[in-house]
């Protein structure tokens, strides 16, 4: 029997981010798309091309999640203002879409405007905030300015109380790829292991975010000539790489490096 729909576009947008957030990024893509049709009021709408930004980039397709994000923030902005949460927090996914396309100038600008508005709610939005000094953590990992990147993660962490475990998770793993990239991995390893273990008890273990985490975490152990274990993650990978073909056969191949 067919599964019947809500015909409303927000109760859409809210059945897609269940659906984002378990690592099904192509049910929820079509849920949002459908949203979107409905020709939702600006509020709606502006979340909703957000949350398709989301999804775009996390297949790679940055050319489309900038477009959806940009018609996103001139919505927020012109909705709530400059300085709203939901103006900083578009900022931040967009800044990501920079960063990986190798726009590093522009995802500075936007992690820091973001991190600003960010600032003025000292009381509130702690992953939010967290989120955007570690991405930030990540852009001067990428510019080897490393003892920046290392107290922005540490910022990250301490900016969390008490702690999240999806959002401790992405720090540590981003902070055991810079102590890797340090060839510090006496100090890298148990901060995979961590972000491993609340990956796994906050999103299951075959999420695709897992995947990307024992990916980096096998190449380490490799560069660390520690070859059998790291052969045992990725039979562990190969497997569930394996179970996620439906979105390869579609097309829609995850880019591993929009999965932090």
């Amino acid at each position: 029997m067919a599964l019947l729909l809500p015909a409303d576009p927000l109760s859409l947008n809210n059945l897609a981010e269940l659906d984002r957030r378990e690592g099904r990024y192509a049910e929820a893509r079509t849920l949002l798309e459908q949203a979107l049709a409905l020709t939702p009021p600006n509020g709606v709408a502006a979340a909703i091309l957000h949350n398709l930004g989301e999804i775009h980039r996390f297949y790679g397709q940055y050319t489309t999640a900038e477009r959806h994000l940009q018609q996103a923030l001139t919505l927020k902005e012109s909705l709530f203002g400059p300085d709203h949460p939901q103006v900083a927090r578009t900022l931040n996914t967009l800044a990501r879409v920079h960063q990986e396309t190798g726009d590093l100038v522009a995802a500075a600008a936007g992690y820091r405007r973001a991190l600003a508005i960010w600032d003025r709610y000292p009381q509130g939005y702690a992953e939010e905030r967290a989120a955007v000094l570690t991405n930030l953590g990540r852009l001067c990992h990428l510019q080897q300015r490393y003892d920046e990147a290392e107290a922005l993660h540490r910022r990250a962490l301490d900016a969390v109380v008490p702690p999240d475990p999806a959002v401790e998770a992405a720090i540590l793993h981003n902070l055991a790829n810079l102590y890797n990239a340090q060839g510090r991995f006496p100090a890298a390893e148990p901060l995979y292991r961590r972000s491993l273990e609340l990956r796994e008890s906050t999103l299951g273990p075959h999420h695709p975010v897992v995947a990307t985490l024992l990916a980096d975490y096998a190449q380490a152990l490799r560069r660390n000539k520690r070859a059998r274990d790291a052969r045992r993650l990725e039979s562990r990978l190969q497997r569930l790489t394996a179970a996620q073909t439906r979105d390869n056969l579609l097309g829609h191949t995850i880019d591993a490096r929009t999965l932090r």
